[in-house]
């Protein structure tokens, strides 16, 4: 199963894919919308990669101190997941606390500074030929969205469970 993370940023987009739950091509996208967007169906479908891939991963966008930042990243979001929706690729929207658990563990506090290292000590056997060390940190993070999503597709790793909705309490008035 090939599976293509997205780890869409304002400054530079990472994309990876995990070919059989390790690591294969990567790029850094400068982020222009229409340009990633594009550049993601070309790589989905073989133009730009050598890989026809089974499943987009991209992380979802969440609170941002900036409502300027945030409303853009949602922006460049709802760019790519329209041309995804276009192309009838199928894609899992994963929030960073789910694909954290997914590939570290569902006790562990592993935060953005300490991602390098823990993809070292415990994914060795997922990382392929990827530097670790030296590759961009959207690139890691569109790396480990994208293995997430293969545990879960592989049912080596539960999915999120959906929220409960919360139960609407009516006052009865007499």
């Amino acid at each position: 199963m090939k599976v293509l993370g997205l780890d869409l940023s304002l400054t530079g987009t990472g994309v990876a894919i995990v070919v059989d739950g390790v690591a294969g091509e990567r790029w850094l996208l400068k982020t222009r919308y229409e340009y990633v967007a594009k550049t993601v169906i070309g790589i989905i479908f073989g133009q730009d990669s050598n890989a026809v891939i089974d499943l987009v991963a991209m992380e979802g966008v969440y609170a941002s101190r900036n409502l300027s930042t945030f409303g853009r990243l949602t922006e460049l979001a709802a760019v790519v997941k329209y041309a995804l929706h276009r192309s009838q690729v199928p894609y899992v929207v994963l929030l960073p606390s789910a694909w954290r658990t997914a590939v570290f563990g569902p006790k562990s506090k592993i935060d953005k500074e300490r991602v390098r290292a823990a993809t070292w000590e415990k994914l060795a056997e997922h990382v392929g030929d990827l530097d670790v060390t030296r590759v961009d940190l959207n690139v890691l993070e569109a790396f480990l969205v994208a293995l997430a999503a293969w545990k879960m597709e592989t049912g080596t790793a539960p999915r999120p469970a959906p929220k409960k909705a919360r139960k609407k309490v009516v006052a009865l008035v007499d």
